[in-house]
């Protein structure tokens, strides 16, 4: 039995480790920068999906699909047997 499992079961908590964390500002700057670069890459993502022939065909468009579906729309999948019934059973 270790020390620490020993003080446990004592009903006394181990001792911790107090640690400080130290940032630089460059290596802020370069998290900032990778945070900014990683949503503008989502966010172009998330304006192509959907577009085909180079955008010119929208295929939420010409299949007849919401591009917002609201609760409403996901109760009557599931009542004609579509997807949403796998997230409830």
């Amino acid at each position: 039995m270790t020390d620490a499992t020993a003080e446990m079961m004592n009903g006394s908590a181990p001792a911790t480790e107090e640690r400080t964390l130290t940032v630089t500002e460059a290596e802020m700057v370069e998290v900032a920068r990778e945070l900014v670069t990683n949503t503008l890459s989502r966010m172009q993502l998330a304006a192509t999906v959907g577009k085909t022939h180079e955008g010119t065909r929208d295929l939420y468009k010409t299949l007849g699909w919401k591009k917002v579906i609201t609760a409403t729309d996901l109760w009557a999948m599931y009542l004609r047997g579509g997807w949403p019934g796998a997230l409830l059973t």
